[in-house]
């Protein structure tokens, strides 16, 4: 479950139904009034049946740049 805060809106966005590991990658869609903005970004991990649940790991802080 990738988690993104962003401190200077007071907002989040995250996905709880996201990739399995098998995936090796997510992605997030963030508004674009975030963009140049500094976010943090987290990750938390669930099993599939959701009975296990991980401590979200911090993956640290990125500024937001156009793709």
């Amino acid at each position: 479950m990738p988690f993104i805060y962003n401190k200077a809106k007071g907002e989040t966005i995250y996905d709880t139904a996201g990739a399995t590991r098998a995936t090796h990658t997510q992605s997030l869609t963030v508004p674009n009034d975030w963009e140049g903005d500094k976010v943090e970004v987290y990750l938390g991990m669930v099993s599939e049946d959701g009975k296990e649940v991980a401590d979200s790991i911090y993956l640290g802080e990125v500024t937001l740049t156009p793709a």
